[in-house]
């Protein structure tokens, strides 16, 4: 099987961005956002108004918390990863991801249309693990902590999703051909990002 061309990207240039001006208390959090710079086909309302027009737009009641994260110590995914799994596999992986999702305490941060919600992730996920620049090339530069600024996204969130993605990943080798000698790095990758995604107190 043959797939699209890998891709060699440094995780840290898909996740990382210089943070805005952060809100303090007594300030409204979302004046203080600047809105990201999207591709033409993403939403230019965003961060306003979530990409997903089935979704409600949401105000923050708290300020933008910044994580203590040392993401220098985030592990690098070997892009092997993606010649081994392919986008077919790692489609049905955030499918199957979403499912759980959809299942949990965290349901009502996603769209209502969790399957669209899941290729969109999907697209980020190959370009993670060693694909072509997917999330780019549809929907622009991921960064996804600016892109979740909107959602109050607590340590207690962030467990649940973490654990979604934890359990997924049981059976990845058999059901998605994830290569068993990456599993640990990657879910390595899996804490360290949740930790940098989290935003509120």
């Amino acid at each position: 099987m043959t797939h699209p061309q890998a891709s060699s990207t440094p995780i840290q240039h898909l996740i990382l961005l210089p943070e805005p001006a952060f809100p303090r208390a007594g300030s409204s959090p979302e004046s203080a956002l600047p809105p990201p710079r999207l591709a033409p086909r993403t939403n230019p309302a965003y961060p306003y108004q979530p990409m997903n027009k089935t979704m409600k737009p949401i105000s923050r009641t708290k300020p933008i918390h910044v994580p203590g994260v040392d993401l220098s110590r985030m592990p690098a995914l070997d892009p092997s990863i993606y010649t081994a799994m392919g986008q077919t596999g790692i489609f049905r992986m955030l499918s199957d991801f979403y499912s759980e999702l959809e299942r949990s305490a965290v349901r009502p941060l996603f769209p209502e249309d969790m399957q669209s919600a899941s290729r969109r992730s999907a697209a980020f996920y190959v370009q993670l693990l060693g694909g072509p620049p997917m999330y780019n090339q549809l929907y622009g530069a991921p960064m996804m902590r600016r892109r979740h600024f909107p959602f109050e996204i607590d340590e207690k969130a962030r467990i649940v999703w973490r654990d979604c993605f934890y359990k997924v990943l049981e059976n990845a080798e058999q059901n998605y051909n994830f290569p068993g000698d990456h599993l640990p790095a990657f879910r390595d990758f899996i804490e360290y990002f949740s930790q940098w995604m989290v935003n509120a107190e």
